[in-house]
């Protein structure tokens, strides 16, 4: 949910375009880019490998984490949602940590997440930081007070007996959703239009359960709604609906999770700051919400309160809604954006790169194959040549016969 994309490839060039009121492309400027602009080369030697591990933007700052720890930061700072200790605006990309200190303190991050103007960093070792602006307690808390640094809001691995390790979170515009492995899905902050689903129109200050469910698949907040996807087929929507971004045939907000439908067919849901997507594994991609910048991609401006089919493509792999934009990644590597990014009111071919792995946080999986192996990062080739070391090893020590093509397949990638 930006107004700004981030384009990571697999030869570890990061490419940004969009809105840069705030320094959020961190290129050492305040001016908006129209068109895909190099932001820095990560392979700039073998001495200095900052490959690319995770992305997030927020509506004007932006945060990239790297493999080898460094968490860097920038765009628009006024509610402190870079961590930085003030509220200065940056338009490059500062450190904020270096997560690996030392063998026996490692914070690996595992999760970072940029609401509207706040963020969120998730750590292996089970603690969740936050910060940024907290006006109606989307920090979680217990108070309205904006913070500047990091500051520690759970310890999910409290004890043996009671391990709530998260293991999804997501921010809106003002509000915050966490999801923990024990099925237990908090929610707090902004709830002035029922978007916690909590059955009321409340602020919410400190996590609140919402719900226990161990059976949740997805859970996506938009500026202000939110949806739930479960591994059953259910759909559930609540929040904001004056634009009927909950597709529910009206423009009622909920303050209650309600049921959209069933369906196991779905593949994905994505929420934009008031519209929606949902692509189906028999390529059928649905678009409902406000379109008065062409985000849904109808070829008109007129809001949609029902899912509306855009087109049926099997080859798509990724969907990403902006803030009044969205985007459409394929297996052949073709981008499709239309909306506010593009003034374009139908899907609009921007470029054709297969070697894209990442767009605004959001991974792309790609095949295994000899085509492009050399599009890996040198620390996933490490980890096949590691991979290939341990093989000849059980090989030698077991006797066991690993079969010839097996090692052929591993060579071929480093």
């Amino acid at each position: 949910m930006s107004n700004s994309t981030f384009l990571y490839k697999k030869n570890g060039d990061l490419f940004v375009f969009g809105n840069n009121y705030s320094g959020q492309l961190g290129l050492g400027d305040n001016k908006d880019r129209n068109k895909p602009t190099l932001l820095l080369q990560e392979k700039q030697s073998e001495g200095n490998n900052k490959d690319i591990k995770m992305i997030s933007c927020g509506e004007y700052h932006s945060m990239i984490y790297c493999n080898n720890g460094d968490l860097f930061v920038f765009g628009y700072n006024y509610n402190g949602q870079l961590g930085l200790g003030d509220n200065i605006n940056r338009n490059k990309p500062t450190l904020l940590m270096q997560a690996k200190q030392s063998e026996g303190n490692n914070k690996d991050i595992k999760m970072i997440s940029c609401g509207g103007f706040h963020s969120m960093i998730y750590y292996n070792n089970g603690d969740l930081f936050v910060f940024g602006y907290n006006e109606d307690g989307q920090l979680g808390l217990g108070d309205n007070i904006d913070r500047n640094v990091p500051t520690l809001l759970m310890q999910s691995k409290q004890s043996e007996g009671n391990n709530k390790d998260i293991k999804m979170i997501s921010c809106g515009y003002q509000h915050s959703m966490i999801y923990c492995n024990n099925g237990d899905l908090f929610v707090f902050g902004d709830n002035e239009d029922g978007q916690l689903g909590l059955g009321d129109e409340e602020d919410r200050n400190v996590p609140t359960l919402l719900l226990n469910n161990k059976d949740i698949k997805m859970i996506s907040c938009g500026g202000y709604h939110s949806m739930i996807y479960y591994n059953n087929g259910d759909l559930f929507v609540f929040g904001n609906n004056n634009r009927g971004q909950l597709g529910l045939g009206d423009n009622n907000h909920r303050n209650k999770p309600t049921l959209f439908f069933n369906n196991k067919d779905i593949k994905t849901i994505c929420c934009g700051r008031f519209h929606s997507m949902m692509y189906y594994n028999n390529g059928d991609l649905f678009v409902f919400g406000n379109n008065n910048d062409g985000q849904l991609g109808l070829g008109d401006n007129k809001d949609r309160n029902k899912p509306t089919l855009l087109m049926n493509n099997k080859d798509i792999k990724m969907i990403s809604c902006g803030s009044y934009h969205s985007m459409i990644y394929c297996n052949n590597g073709d981008l499709f954006i239309f909306g506010s990014e593009s003034n374009k009111n139908k899907p609009t071919l921007l470029i054709n790169d297969p070697s894209i792995i990442n767009i605004n946080g959001i991974s792309i999986d790609f095949e295994w194959s000899p085509d492009n192996h050399k599009y890996y990062s040198d620390s996933f080739k490490l980890e096949i040549k590691l991979l290939y070391l341990c093989l000849k090893r059980i090989q030698n020590l077991t006797q066991l016969k690993i079969p010839k093509f097996v090692i052929y397949e591993i060579i071929k990638f480093i």
